[in-house]
């Protein structure tokens, strides 16, 4: 994510084309009567993959958006 080329493909690739707007309307039709915040979860919990499902998306926020301003230096590295 450090080279600007890839921040664009890597950030469609893990929330599609519309910031997940779909899979977010998907997943509440498939949760009705879940809170907003359980959603996820009980989804996860449901198709057994509770280990990866909610740090996978939250990639972009973890690992693409950091490197958007490249002046800041490398987010991840120690002070």
């Amino acid at each position: 994510m450090e080279l600007e080329r890839n921040r664009p493909l890597a950030l469609t690739a893990l929330y599609g084309d519309d910031d997940h707007a779909a899979f977010y309307r998907d997943l509440a039709d498939v949760t009705i009567g879940f809170e907003e915040d359980e959603q996820i979860e009980h989804v996860a919990d449901t198709m057994g993959v509770s280990g990866w499902l909610e740090p996978v998306l939250s990639w972009p926020d973890r690992f693409v958006l950091p490197f958007a301003d490249p002046t800041a230096g490398l987010p991840f590295a120690p002070p």
